[in-house]
């Protein structure tokens, strides 16, 4: 029997570090940014419905992200639309990848994992956190973004705590590598000793 683990946490809290580990572990790791980033490709459904709602953010038909970024995070209502738009077409293809996937446990990164409602396709969560300064200050290196637009995004996204609260699981994202490294090994081996994986 196929198992699921979600995997969550805030926007710049070490997330694409601990699924990269986990794929070089061997897992599969089905990926709902790649899967929306497909979607959002000229053509796709994605990209027409997005191109229909929201003017002036295709450019040479090619969505620009970055536009859109700043109309979505500026705007709550523009920013659920999005999500409304997105989300169900993203779950549709994630399901079918949870179908074909090969693996006894299979991870899925969703990180809106419980803000869209893709907690149901999952056997299990895992949040991965990490201290609020060290968060800010990698989203505001990572996306070029000063305080004030860094904390925008984080706030725009359910609290860590929150999420914390909901997950089976608890991953603390490092300063040091090899801490998080062990912290990511602790949570693996609970979850092989659950489902035999």
């Amino acid at each position: 029997m196929k198992k699921v683990i979600g995997i969550t946490g805030g926007i710049a809290t070490g997330k694409s570090y601990v699924t990269n580990f986990l794929k070089h572990e061997g897992f599969e790791v089905i990926d709902t940014d790649k899967i929306c980033h497909y979607l959002e490709q000229p053509g796709h459904s994605g990209f027409l419905a997005i191109e229909k709602e929201f003017k002036n953010v295709v450019t040479n038909g090619v969505l620009d992200r970055k536009k859109l970024g700043t109309i979505i995070f500026d705007n709550k209502e523009k920013r659920l639309r999005l999500n409304e738009i997105l989300h169900p077409l993203i779950k549709d293809e994630t399901k079918r990848q949870i179908e074909k996937a090969k693996g006894k446990i299979i991870f899925l990164d969703v990180p809106l994992l419980f803000e869209a409602n893709f907690d149901d396709l999952c056997d299990e969560i895992i949040t991965v956190y990490t201290e609020p300064e060290i968060q800010i200050k990698r989203l505001m290196i990572r996306d070029d973004l000063d305080n004030i637009s860094a904390l925008k995004r984080i706030q725009s996204q359910m609290s860590l705590k929150e999420k914390i609260k909901k997950s089976h699981y608890v991953i603390k994202s490092e300063i040091d590598f090899n801490k998080t490294n062990e912290n990511i090994l602790e949570v693996l081996k609970r979850i092989k000793e659950k489902y035999n994986g």
